[in-house]
């Protein structure tokens, strides 16, 4: 096995000399409870696909990088009395400064305010009015990323804990009563598509992963489990979703944002030999 279990990708604790992203797979429960559509929380399955990327902004900083997650997702969950389903699918995108706050003895912390844009669309067919509802809102998060170097030196395995927290937000949603087929038909009761302030006020989301990376060779396997509360009370509209995956993922280094000189460096090693 020691022929295997090795390498040393990027782990926090020295300088980022590449591009180093994370791709995380995640397949779990989810249960939404959608005010708008229905009153009844509906569960089922939720699918998740999230790429974690470190850009280096030099390759001698070891204190600052940009931070960036795409985010892809979908579920199916049930109406239990009746099994009807309401489509859930969305995405999201951050991307922010991040700080090293501090390196010792294998443990890292970062820090990092994520401009962030999301997007996420429940449908549920067999409703005979509201038939669909939009969650769109762009903002600021508050992120944090904690990681270990286990010490055993023939498997050299990483935890890591990341929390994400929404702070203040633009935040889309319609007034209570109000129709979809109203935006689209340009209805006099519509002045246009109101952004409203969000933040700990009148709603909260947090998420949060717990993974284990493996070194195999040049590429660090993971696997762990994500999990993601959100609920918002706006236009007298209730909503709350929650979600548990498990997650496996691959990590891997590519090439710098300032062009190919990293290609050429000895930290950048072919992963077939």
């Amino acid at each position: 096995m020691g022929d295997w279990f090795g390498g040393e990708p990027y782990d926090g604790e020295l300088p980022l000399r590449s591009t180093h992203t994370k791709l995380l797979f995640g397949a779990g429960t989810v249960g939404v409870a959608d005010a708008y559509l229905s009153e009844t929380t509906h569960t089922g399955l939720m699918l998740s696909i999230l790429a974690q990327t470190d850009y280096a902004l030099h390759e001698e900083s070891d204190k600052w990088h940009i931070y960036q997650e795409v985010e892809g997702y979908g579920g199916f969950p049930k109406n239990p009395a009746n099994r009807s389903v309401m489509y859930v699918t969305g995405g999201r995108f951050s991307l922010g400064p991040s700080w090293r706050a501090f390196v010792w003895h294998g443990i890292s912390l970062d820090l990092a305010p994520l401009v962030t844009i999301g997007v996420q669309g429940n449908l549920k067919l067999n409703n005979t009015n509201n038939v669909t509802n939009i969650k769109a809102g762009f903002g600021l998060d508050a992120w944090t990323r904690l990681r270990y170097r286990l010490p055993v030196e023939r498997f050299p395995m990483r935890v890591q804990y990341a929390m994400r927290v929404p702070v203040i937000y633009a935040a889309f949603a319609p007034a209570f009563g109000q129709s979809y087929y109203e935006f689209v038909a340009g209805s006099d009761k519509v002045t246009g598509v109101t952004f409203y302030p969000s933040s700990f006020h009148n709603g909260f989301e947090i998420e949060q992963h717990l993974l284990l990376d493996l070194p195999i060779r040049h590429v660090t396997l993971t696997v762990g489990m994500g999990h993601r509360y959100r609920t918002s009370q706006v236009n007298s509209l209730s909503y709350r979703q929650g979600s548990l995956l498990g997650i496996v993922g691959v990590s891997f280094d590519l090439f710098r944002l300032s062009g190919n000189r990293a290609l050429r460096s000895s930290f950048i090693r072919n992963a077939i030999d």
